[in-house]
């Protein structure tokens, strides 16, 4: 997998999910129980994941080739 083809797919994995934050906060419907389990135990960790991939991924892509 190429520099650009991680960081394209991460990204957009990250930004993905960060559509749930948004379906959460800002959409009154969307503050329901199952939702918030869903952010919760799926949206948070995925994001957070992601984003320090994306920040630390000259490091993260040569224990991978490794």
């Amino acid at each position: 997998m190429s520099n650009k083809q991680f960081r394209t797919i991460t990204r957009y994995i990250h930004l993905g999910v960060a559509v749930l934050f948004l379906v959460y906060f800002y959409i009154p419907s969307g503050n329901s129980e199952e939702v918030f389990n869903i952010i919760r135990i799926f949206a948070i960790p995925v994001v957070s994941l992601t984003g320090i991939a994306l920040w630390q991924q000259p490091k993260l892509l040569k224990l991978i080739r490794r």
